[in-house]
């Protein structure tokens, strides 16, 4: 394997294990909050819905986006 082959498989594979635990993150961290605020307020589960919606939205934009770096990324390389 050559130096460049080595490098750019190690940034696919930085590109991938961000952006996974970026998903992970948003839809965990939208549930803990919802849960949180489901148990500061009482209205049980509607946060607790309200959050995972979001942790999902803020998820699928993080892989928009994380999509779209890595193409222009490809395309530069190119």
């Amino acid at each position: 394997m050559t130096r460049e082959k080595v490098t750019a498989d190690r940034s696919n594979l930085a590109t991938v294990v961000t952006l996974g635990s970026t998903i992970v993150g948003s839809i965990v961290g939208g549930l803990l909050l919802g849960l949180w605020l489901d148990s500061m307020t009482g209205t049980s589960p509607l946060l607790l819905l309200l959050g995972l919606l979001l942790g999902i939205a803020g998820a699928g934009a993080a892989l928009v986006s994380g999509g779209r770096s890595s193409s222009n990324e490809g395309q530069s390389r190119d």
